[in-house]
């Protein structure tokens, strides 16, 4: 059979681009080479040109297979190359020219020619040496190549290489012992150094060979020849006097010196050094301070009248600054709070107090230091620290998230539907929540929810507003007590220099010292110096930048000291060590984190080196050796080397309790200029030093927990939990793991103490759950194990366990799981819940019971919340009668979750405990004002965990279909279903039909039925109870155990059919009952009953017999079932009564019989 199939049937797509074949490539290559070839011959240079390039940079690289060309190609390339050249060549780019040549001589360096051409072009270009190379190269490919080897020793006698150019020389007059000028340039050389003669000798045994020496020269041809050799060598000369070094020349400054400040002064210095450095000038330059660069005239410095600035002016250009960058920053900050809150009444006086703090802190050159900036410095972590940032730059986007609320048009047709049938008898406020935020802040008592949920607080990360600086708390407490170092500003006596006139005079002073020689260095060194000796004082913020640009300038021309020696006067090595400890100051604790630099290892080693000389420090030894030390600490630090940070803080706590016993007082060094850590004492020492050895002790607790040594692990991991929220880790182990750690090991030593810690840890955690953080599966891993941690402890330890938390903790825990319950469902486009659990609404649940629990005993109202702060308030709410607040948050949590299809998120983990909870309690007194609105709750619970009522009626219509699969009936759950559904009070045989159960209940007791266990089954004992009924047996068989809560299930069944007349059916179970419950008079009374009407019926509607026997078999079913009855309960008047019928119908029945029965035999008698 012929098998067709479409040519292109393998395309991807009918746009498919046809593949040109290598050959075909190839030959497309070669055609536009010719037609370059002759382009090239026509003289147009420049279409040739385009032509050339196009094929080195598009074409060829199309043919490359695994990095080579083929050798045709490869030749192609070498040909378009050179053609380049040429091509350079005939339009003068000599430059041009020279690299496309080298490019061919790269792909083929055996062309001789290309080579000569080479030289000749460097040559031009006066690269002496380059073109001595390229000949030299063309040698290699041709010894005999006479137009190489002639160029060559005119260039290696120029370049005054004797000795090889005597070798070139001596291969020449080998091929030519004529070469006039080779004969020239040998005589000259030896000429000039007569020693070279015995060297060559020595060194080129093929001597020998060469014409001796006496050959005689035509004097005309040696000077001319000479001549000719010397204007080479005199373009060499020149060319190496060009590229030497030139006189240095006087520049005057790039800027003038507006005014003699330390700002003004660096930035001219840092001006004229980068000025030389961008236009590659020696830093040696000498500079005339008195002049500057001008585009008319010069300035003379000394006699410029603008120094001298009215004071007035200058505050009047300050304020206007000022103010100016206040009212940026105010609409800045406006403009944010109006995204942040649009519907907050509150946001107009939080927006008026930060703008005054805004305006408090535009006016501070540098900010504040505390001892809390200390800790956190010493606590940063590479992962917490990402996370944060993450987290911050993501706040405003996520702020206007979370505050839009949406309306669920649903939950409110819910509610009206609810409360359409089922009115309460008094109206109170109106129950609807539009949002779970609202839910929870009606519910959730004030005292537990102290700020209502949704409004935005500050970050718990951030500092505490109400952190003092210890140095701070100590000048303001005992301000006569504080020692300050030698140049350091006390408290008491602090007084300002910069702005005043001794900083004129110092700068004044150090601009007009008389200097012998005066350059950019030296301008650049005595502004570090004299700058250094001012640490002590509080700077302006520019000028922390300008020093920090000015040392690292300096610090390229200066290395440090030679301190081994013992030559160096020590006011140079103090000058130099004070310039650099402030420098490492500057940069490690006033940069940018986007700063880089680092104080280099050579200069911490010459610091520690020079601190430690106490005799020639004098005074001023211990302020520079705890600056040097603390300055060790923080980097070793910053490197993860915490041992010698540890030793470096405790030298620091050494010589801070020496100074203070030596003076009896407390001893405070401040660093004004450094903008973190910069106050130092013993208490700030004593905290990091506690902090580091924490740190030191995390990198053992694995070893810990795994040798089951619990309880260190827990004391460890306490440690690690601050205000600032930067928690140190160590190695792989990240703060996530941490957590689980410190609960799994409180786990197994202390449940308690477990549940106190995991609020802890729960608190942490909701932090980064909330914000979308690098780590955000940990985070979310570790809240959800928080949660099961807490229910756990409750289920175990039960609910009193709560009680360890003190009533800040219950209220912050509150706080926690309402913010995980609003994120839960505030999230959207998901169709999975978040944490995947109802856990938070379960343990608000136990809260709030432990709180009612605590009012009850101090004998307060536990179901009516109130708030004695507002009276008006007051008269309203005593009024209204509430759900309590545990039962009112279960309740809501359905209604929030069911909309969203979560209501059975665990298997029903929410619905199940709802019903655990409240079924046991429902007929309690607490719950009688609210029994309505709480079987509406609990029928909605049932009817979305199994589907019951399954159609809906006028009594039902109130239940919602949260589009959920119901779960599958369970014998004990059928328990909660029977105790709800199911009668107060069991019908009676002689009761109204009314008093028997529906027909939906009905259905429901066949489900429960169903899954009776085998052990509990009454029917394989229905036989023997059959035969007790129809007298075949005078035993009655003994009762089975069955469930005591559904006892009275299958005489419940019986009861409907036996008032639907269903007898048949009905005898079924109560037959079924009997074998449970033998005693119960009504399901004897209804057998008995039930045989009665069988029989009444037939008789009433002459229904024909098989046999007498078949009516006297069930008659006495009856009349057993009757006198079972009576016995039990003999003195049942209507009993008695349908007893006295029923025998009065049997024996009416027989008699008729016998009367039939004789009227036949008389009448057989008569016929026979």
């Amino acid at each position: 059979m012929l098998k067709i199939r479409a040519l292109n049937r393998e395309s991807s797509s009918d746009e498919d681009v046809p593949v040109i074949r290598r050959e075909a490539q190839e030959e497309i290559a070669l055609e536009l080479y010719n037609k370059a070839l002759r382009l090239q011959s026509i003289e147009n240079v420049a279409e040739a040109e385009e032509i050339l390039l196009n094929l080195l940079n598009e074409n060829i690289p199309q043919l490359e297979n695994n990095g080579g060309l083929p050798s045709s190609m490869s030749t192609l390339k070498y040909s378009c190359c050179v053609n380049i050249g040429n091509v350079y060549v005939k339009k003068g780019d000599i430059d041009n020219a020279l690299e496309y040549y080298l490019n061919a001589s790269e792909l083929d360096g055996t062309d001789v020619t290309l080579w000569h051409k080479i030289g000749k072009l460097a040559l031009k270009q006066n690269r002496f040496r380059q073109a001595a190379f390229a000949f030299s190269r063309g040698l290699d490919c041709s010894e005999s190549h006479w137009p190489c080897l002639d160029q060559l020793i005119s260039v290696l006698y120029a370049l005054k290489d004797t000795i090889g150019c005597l070798v070139y020389i001596g291969k020449a007059l080998t091929l030519d012992s004529d070469y006039t000028k080779g004969l020239v340039l040998r005589k000259q050389i030896y000429k000039d150094n007569p020693a070279t003669l015995p060297y060559y000798q020595k060194y080129n045994p093929d001597y020998i060979w060469e014409p001796p020496l006496t050959v005689e020269i035509d004097e005309n041809d040696e000077k001319l020849i000479l001549d000719k050799e010397q204007i080479l060598c005199d373009r060499l000369t020149e060319v190496e006097k060009s590229q030497g070094p030139k006189p240095l020349q006087t520049i005057p400054l790039p800027k003038a010196l507006d005014d003699y400040t330390w700002v003004a002064l660096g930035k001219v210095v840092i001006d004229l050094h980068q000025y030389i450095t961008d236009n590659n000038m020696s830093h040696f330059t000498m500079v005339d301070i008195s002049k500057c660069m001008s585009q008319n005239n010069d300035v003379e410095m000394e006699e410029a009248p603008k120094f001298e600035v009215p004071p007035e002016n200058k505050v009047v250009e300050e304020v206007v600054e000022k103010a100016a960058e206040v009212e940026v920053e105010e609409e800045k900050e406006k403009d944010l709070k109006e995204k942040e809150k649009m519907e907050v009444e509150s946001v107009l006086e939080r927006r008026q107090s930060q703008n005054s703090e805004t305006n408090n802190e535009g006016q501070e050159n540098t900010p504040i230091q505390t001892d809390n900036d200390e800790e956190q410095a010493m606590e940063q972590d590479g992962d917490d620290q990402d996370e944060n940032n993450d987290s911050k730059t993501d706040k405003n986007r996520s702020l206007n998230k979370s505050n839009k609320r949406k309306r669920d048009l649903l939950s409110d047709l819910q509610i009206w539907g609810w409360h359409s049938k089922r009115k309460s008898a008094k109206k109170g406020k109106s129950d609807k929540d539009f949002t779970v935020e609202d839910a929870l802040n009606r519910i959730i008592p004030k005292k537990l929810l102290k700020s209502k949920v949704g409004e935005e607080k500050l970050n718990q990360f951030e500092d505490s507003l109400n952190t003092i600086d210890m140095y701070n708390m100590y000048a303001a407490d005992e301000p006569a007590n504080i020692l300050s170092p030698v140049h350091s500003l006390t408290a008491a006596t602090q007084e300002e220099y910069f702005g005043t006139d001794q900083e004129k005079e110092d700068v004044l002073s150090l601009w007009t010292k008389p200097r012998d020689y005066c350059d950019a260095i030296v301008l650049l060194k005595d502004f570090v110096i004299a700058l250094s000796k001012l640490w002590s004082a509080k700077w302006p913020k520019d000028l922390v930048h300008m020093y920090v640009e000015a040392y690292s300038m300096y610090r390229e021309h200066f290395d440090h000291p030679e301190y081994f020696s013992g030559e160096t006067p020590f006011l140079e090595l103090k000058d130099d060590a004070m310039a650099t400890l402030l420098y490492g100051e500057l940069l490690t604790f006033s940069s940018p984190k986007s700063e880089v630099r680092v104080i280099h290892v050579t200069s911490l080693g010459f610091l520690q080196f020079v601190c430690g000389w106490e005799d020639d420090w004098h005074d001023e030894y211990p302020s520079v050796l705890l600056r040097v030390y603390w300055l060790r600490t923080h980097i070793f630090r910053k490197e993860g080397n915490n041992d010698l940070a540890i030793r470096a803080l405790e030298m620091i706590h050494e010589v801070m309790l020496e100074e203070e016993k030596k003076k009896e007082q407390l001893y405070v060094l401040n660093l004004p200029n450094c903008f973190k850590c910069g106050a130092i004492n013993s208490e700030v020492v004593t905290k990091i030093l506690k902090h580091l050895d924490m740190i030191t002790s995390l990198n053992c607790i694995e070893e810990l927990y795994n040798g089951e040594k619990y309880r260190d692990v827990a004391e460890i991991l306490k440690l690690t939990f601050n205000s600032s929220g930067n928690h140190p880790t160590c190695g792989k182990m990240g703060r996530p793991a941490q957590l689980a750690m410190l609960m799994h090991s409180l786990w197994y030593t202390d449940l308690t103490e477990c549940f106190v810690w995991t609020e802890e840890c729960l608190f942490e955690a909701v932090g980064h759950f909330l914000k979308p953080v690098r780590n955000a599966d940990k985070w979310e891993k570790i809240v959800e194990k928080c949660l099961a941690f807490f229910q756990e402890i409750i289920k175990m330890e039960t609910v009193g366990v709560v009680d360890a938390l003190s009533e800040d903790k219950r209220a912050r825990l509150i706080e926690t799981l309402a913010k995980i319950v609003c994120k839960q469902l505030n999230t959207d486009n998901v169709s999975k819940i978040p944490l995947g659990c109802v856990t938070p609404w379960i343990l608000l649940h136990y809260i709030l019971v432990r709180e009612e629990h605590r009012q009850q005993a101090s004998k307060r109202v536990s179901h009516i919340k109130t708030d004695k702060t507002d009276t008006d308030l007051d008269t309203s709410d005593t009024q209204n009668e509430e759900l309590p607040p545990s039962v009112a948050i279960l309740f809501s949590a359905h209604e929030f979750l069911g909309p969203r299809g979560w209501c059975l998120i665990g298997n029903g983990e929410l619905l199940h405990f709802i019903l655990d909870t409240i079924l046991d309690r429902l007929d309690t007194p607490i719950f009688e004002p609210f029994r309505e609105k709480i079987d509406i709750h609990i029928e909605q619970s049932l009817f979305c965990l199994y589907q019951h009522p399954s159609k809906k009626n006028k009594i039902s219509r109130h239940l919602a279909d949260h589009n959920v699969d119901p779960l599958s009936l369970t014998w004990e759950r059928a328990f909660q279903l029977y105790d709800f559904y199911g009668p107060d009070c069991l019908p009676e045989f002689n009761s109204y039909k009314n008093a028997s159960i529906s027909s939906d209940l009905e259905q429901l007791l066949q489900r429960i039925i169903a899954l009776v266990p085998p052990a509990m089954d009454p029917q394989p004992h229905m036989s023997k109870l059959s035969d007790f009924i129809q007298g075949k047996t005078d035993e009655l068989p003994d009762p089975i155990k069955f469930s005591t809560k559904v006892r009275a299930i299958y005489y419940l069944i019986g009861d409907y059919y036996f008032k639907q007349r269903e007898f048949t059916r009905c005898i079924k179970y109560f037959l079924m009952d009997l074998c449970i419950n033998p005693t119960r008079v009504d399901s004897w009374a209804c057998v008995g009953l039930s045989y009665l009407s069988q029989l009444e019926n037939k008789l009433n509607y002459c229904k024909k017999l098989r046999s007498e026997m078949e009516f006297l078999d069930k008659a006495k079913c009856a009349q057993i079932s009757f006198r079972q009855a009576l016995e039990i309960e003999k003195d049942h008047i209507m009993l008695w009564i349908e007893f006295g019928s029923f025998e009065y119908m049997v024996h009416s029945f027989c008699s008729r019989v016998m009367k039939s029965e004789s009227d036949t035999l008389s009448l057989i008698k008569k016929l026979f």
